[in-house]
Formats: C-alpha cells, sequence, structure tokens
C-alpha cells in the first residue's frame, strides 16, 4: 500500500502546478469552447470526465475537446491532501471567486466504480459551471452520496439558465435525467493509496462512516 501511495504522490500529475489559460471560457453566457488538460493518470477518471463533459455539452450550448497544452479551461488532476475537507473525495474551482482557475481535483485516496466516477465528475463539472450544493437527495448536486439515478432538478437548471445558454429543457416534472455511460461495467480505479484493499469498491466504506457514500 505504501508503494501505491508513493506512486501516487510522485507522479507528475499529483504535483503539476500547470495552469490553464483559458479558464474565463467556461464563465461563457453563450457557447463555450472548452479545452479539458487530462493531468491525472486514472484511467477511470479520465473516462468518465469524458463522459460527463458529453452529458454537459448535451444540456448546455458548449463543446469541448481534449486538450494539454496551457489553452485548456479546465485541469482535471490530483489534488495534495491540503485540497480537500474531511473525506472529500473531489473538489472544482468555485467560478465566483477570484481564485479560480478551472481546476478539478481528485482526491488518490479513494476508489470509485464506474457510477461513481461518473456522477462525482458530472457534480464537479456542475460545480464549475457555478452550480451550488442542492439539499434535494435526488439531485446530481447534492452534497453526500452517489447512488446512481440522480438527475438535475428544477433548481439546478434554474441556476444553470441564469449563467448559461440551455440546449435541453427539464421535464413535465422539472427533472433532468442523467443516462449512465454504457461502459458502466469497467473496473475501479487501481490507483488507491488509503483504502489500496478495498477492491471492489463497494466493499469500502468512507472513514468514520458505516455507510459506502462519498462526500462531495
Amino acid at each position: 500500500m505504501f508503494a501505491i501511495l508513493l506512486m501516487i504522490l510522485s507522479s507528475p500529475a499529483y504535483a503539476s502546478d500547470q495552469m490553464c489559460a483559458n479558464y474565463a471560457e467556461i464563465r461563457n453566457v453563450g457557447h463555450m469552447n472548452i479545452g479539458v488538460n487530462f493531468d491525472i493518470p486514472d484511467p477511470l477518471i479520465r473516462q468518465q470526465f469524458r463522459h460527463a463533459m458529453d452529458f454537459w455539452a448535451s444540456v448546455l450550448d458548449m463543446e469541448w475537446h481534449s486538450d494539454e497544452t496551457p489553452r485548456c479551461a479546465i485541469r482535471v488532476s490530483y489534488g495534495t491532501p491540503d485540497v480537500f475537507d474531511f473525506d472529500d473525495i473531489a473538489q472544482a474551482d468555485d467560478p465566483d471567486l477570484d481564485t479560480f482557475r478551472g481546476d478539478v481535483a481528485f482526491n488518490a485516496a479513494y476508489a470509485m466504480t464506474p457510477v461513481d466516477a461518473y456522477s462525482v465528475c458530472i457534480h464537479e463539472i456542475g460545480h464549475l459551471l457555478g452550480l451550488d450544493h442542492n439539499p434535494n437527495p435526488i439531485s446530481v448536486m447534492h452534497a453526500v452520496g452517489v447512488k446512481g439515478g440522480e438527475k438535475l432538478e428544477l433548481a439546478d437548471l434554474s441556476a444553470l439558465s441564469a449563467r448559461h445558454r440551455m440546449r435541453q429543457r427539464n421535464n413535465a416534472e422539472g427533472l433532468l435525467s442523467i443516462d449512465l455511460p454504457v461502459d458502466t461495467a469497467t473496473e475501479p480505479s487501481i490507483l488507491i493509496a488509503e483504502r489500496a484493499e478495498c477492491v471492489p469498491a463497494e466493499a469500502c466504506t468512507v472513514r468514520g462512516s458505516g455507510q459506502p457514500e462519498l462526500l462531495l
């Protein structure tokens, strides 16, 4: 386990100081053309973040592409431990703060199933786009726990439409479903530090909790 942790902490992605120069693109009210720098070695996170970007491109007037240059708008990386609150699995920059740089940082200490990773990626991209946590547990912007089947609910969609141009509107119930990608059978991430013994991730519990929930 120590060897795995050392591998992660010494990887260029974990300690990289590279920043994206075009992070302001995420704040656009009109069309957005977003480059994503996948500065992270975990293939599951890379895969599901791509799926999550495809989802958001179906909701908003935006397109996206991989961009490994400083001209990117979003950087996906591992964060150093000081980035996270207790049991956070990921953190995204707040576009309303002066410190916003389009960063999404994942906690290398946690393994995720494909469903977990997809939901967490959608949640964190939602924060980049200006969405706050939603107290409604049906919302993918709910702060605690991802179990699959979450949706963008009316409060999420109203907040989005106030900041961005929409492609999709909600259904009659005020909800927008988040369909899982077809490859959710992919194996959980193998880049695990503190919970390296917990594979599959369904067998693990969050520190200090009896439930296998993720804090976002």
